[in-house]
């Protein structure tokens, strides 16, 4: 007999000769136990599911919460899924990245696979250098999926195509509160992307990846003028990127992280995600008035941490 330790539970595994009998507790309160083991230590799921057909009834869609199908042969994989399963999408899928590529269908992507994954709250579409298929179908999709955090090129999605005025893209994500946004310096040119971004009701959040040699100067007017609503404002850049972070950032909802590789410093051992942490330089910025810092050398990032290109 196997015993996991939870906090305040012990749940024990009864073998596999024994899974036929009836549960010393009542169904509820069995689901709920071997659920929260899950959800607590995601690598117990394929353990948990072996102890009877029950468990696994309840744990199966738990693998699927979060799923990354960014790879070549992955996204028809997820196709396949949604048309011969997709109760298993609906029940578990929560966050989902995957990568457009011409050789894939996307509107019978967006169509019937997100369709599928009725519960996604979390969304990540990226794509190559090849030439781009469209968001053909992917907006009235995500009007009946309630997403709170994307990341897309606004390019893509306002432009297509098919083109899509940005008081309508806005209106399809009510919920959408963390807006991550690849090759950013077009949100900077473009009134229809700051319109659309404007007009998210429920927004807070918003992560910029600029590309080019340097921000274009409007981030604050455009943070300061027309974002008054967000809470926080990430600019991202890689270690090795080109882009040098702008020498006029005044907002203090503005921080400029730089992505590396993963460390062990408190914040990752708080498991604080990027957002948290550029929360916690806005709030101590406010409350202590604390100015912008500069090195001898420019602008420097105020936070270095572990960001993935699918972290939403």
């Amino acid at each position: 007999m196997t015993a996991v330790r939870l906090p305040a539970v012990t749940v024990f595994l009864l073998p596999a000769a024994m899974s036929s009998l009836t549960p010393l507790l009542p169904p509820e309160l069995e689901c709920t136990i071997f659920t929260l083991a899950a959800e607590l230590n995601p690598s117990l799921c394929t353990v948990l599911i072996l102890v009877a057909h029950r468990v696994f009834v309840w744990i199966e869609p738990l693998l699927y919460r979060r799923i990354d199908f960014t790879g070549d042969s992955a996204s028809r994989a997820l196709v396949n899924a949604a048309k011969q399963r997709p109760a298993l999408l609906e029940l578990g899928v929560r966050s989902l990245a995957i990568r457009l590529k011409a050789s894939i269908d996307a509107h019978e992507l967006f169509t019937v696979t997100l369709l599928a994954c009725r519960h996604l709250t979390q969304l990540c579409i990226k794509h190559g250098s090849d030439p781009l298929p469209d968001y053909h179908g992917l907006l009235a999709t995500l009007q009946n999926l309630p997403i709170r955090r994307l990341a897309l090129s606004i390019h893509m999605l306002l432009h297509g195509p098919p083109a899509t005025a940005p008081l309508h893209a806005a209106a399809a994500l009510p919920h959408l509160t963390h807006l991550r946004v690849y090759y950013a310096s077009f949100l900077m040119v473009s009134s229809h992307a700051r319109a659309f971004i404007t007009a998210l009701p429920s927004l807070t959040h918003l992560a910029v990846h600029p590309a080019g040699a340097s921000c274009p100067p409007s981030i604050n007017d455009c943070v300061e003028q027309e974002l008054l609503n967000l809470r926080l404002v990430l600019l991202l850049r890689s270690p090795v990127s080109n882009f040098g972070f702008p020498s006029d950032v005044r907002d203090p909802r503005i921080v400029r992280m730089t992505m590396r590789a993963r460390d062990t410093d408190e914040a990752d051992r708080r498991n604080l995600n990027h957002w948290e942490r550029g929360e916690e330089i806005v709030e101590n910025r406010l409350r202590l008035g604390a100015p912008l810092e500069w090195s001898s050398m420019g602008p420097r990032s105020d936070l270095r941490m572990e960001l993935t290109s699918n972290e939403v």
